[in-house]
């Protein structure tokens, strides 16, 4: 019985989720430095208790999926996708507002965020629809990939939530690239997507605080907008972190607010801030590392839809870590896009988790 119980554990892959982990927990130890003095009128604990929370959620349900065949979900694509579009549906029916957005539904004592479960739907909708084309991919099935992404993406973008949208598309275009569609089909597609984007800004389907947020990266100083703000005080904390950081609990700029949402957006101000240079570099070597293990398991699993979805949960995986950092140190536009593990948000946490049990069922199985 002993031996059996030591097989069973030995066909986990440990590594990826032991660094799952130590994001998760310095995730929990940020947010209750970047939160210690109060944010929006709640004590400095409630944020930490709430990620806490998630935390441990997240990983009964990375453990119980992590030993059901995940293969089998292929056969829910479909499921998947009218699910999401009904959670969507309802955000805008029911959805709780929130610093002018609404992007929540209230389910009991908890919050939970549609568009973020949207990313993982669609990852496992996509996988199953170019896994069961017989044929190369064609212009006309990835037509009609953007199709099925169309509806999803209006709902979300007019919660507002720009960045989510972007991550969908950014998504897709991943996903194509790991199922074999063609270079040119893909430059095609990307012409379309660029003057789509600048018709939409022409026509004003981005509000003005959008476009700011876009375009504040390139001159923060001479922006006077609240994103200008923003950006401004984050490279101020990142900066004044120096090499080996001023130390945990101890940033100035975080303990006296200077910067706003530095619990979720401008959670990497916080590290840079407090950890310094070798923090901000060993968090960066732990993203990499991660990917390095899902990049791995992609290429070792044999099931075409496993591998795809892995290939899809890995460009929302890197788009999210580079958008962030990005925006936090001033290269990449403000778009709101959550640092996985450690940016507040339970929703965000799960999706990532429940992802990473999809991934370690696949190589449990992946002999099978």
């Amino acid at each position: 019985m002993k031996v059996g119980k030591r097989s069973e554990l030995e066909r986990f892959d440990f590594s990826m989720i032991l660094v799952a982990f130590i994001l998760s927990v310095f995730g929990l130890i940020m947010i209750a430095s970047a939160t210690r003095t109060g944010v929006r009128g709640f004590e400095g604990t409630f944020f930490f208790y709430r990620q806490l929370t998630w935390v441990v959620l997240s990983i009964v349900i990375f453990i119980l999926i992590s030993f059901y065949d995940v293969r089998k979900l292929k056969n829910y694509s479909w499921i998947f996708y009218m699910l999401n579009l009904i959670l969507l549906i309802a955000v805008i029916a029911l959805g709780e507002k929130s610093l002018g957005a609404q992007r929540w539904i209230q389910i009991g004592p908890i919050n939970i965020q549609p568009s973020e479960f949207a990313k993982l739907f669609m990852a496992l909708f996509f996988a199953s629809y170019f896994a069961s084309l017989e044929e190369e991919i064609t212009l006309k099935d990835i037509a009609l990939a953007f199709a099925y992404l169309l509806l999803p993406v209006l709902l979300i973008f007019v919660q507002p939530d720009l960045g989510t949208a972007v991550v969908l598309v950014v998504m897709l275009m991943g996903m194509l690239v790991a199922s074999g569609a063609k270079i040119r089909d893909l430059v095609i597609v990307s012409l379309i997507l660029i003057i789509a984007c600048a018709g939409a800004v022409k026509i004003g389907a981005l509000k003005e605080y959008q476009v700011k947020r876009l375009t504040v990266f390139l001159n923060p100083e001479g922006n006077t907008s609240q994103a200008g703000y923003n950006l401004t005080q984050a490279k101020i904390a990142i900066g004044s972190g120096g090499i080996k950081g001023k130390g945990l609990f101890a940033g100035t700029q975080t303990s006296l607010r200077f910067v706003p949402e530095r619990h979720t957006d401008f959670i990497f101000s916080v590290v840079g801030e407090e950890t310094g240079f070798f923090g901000a570099f060993i968090l960066l070597l732990l993203y990499f590392l991660f990917l390095l293990r899902i990049e791995f398991v992609a290429y070792t699993i044999h099931d075409e839809f496993i591998r795809l979805f892995i290939y899809g949960y890995g460009v929302i995986f890197l788009f999210h870590v580079l958008t962030n950092i990005g925006m936090n140190i001033g290269i990449m536009p403000i778009t709101g896009i959550p640092l996985p593990f450690l940016s507040s948000g339970g929703s965000f946490l799960l999706m990532n988790w429940i992802s990473i049990g999809i991934i370690s069922s696949a190589w449990r199985n992946r002999l099978s």
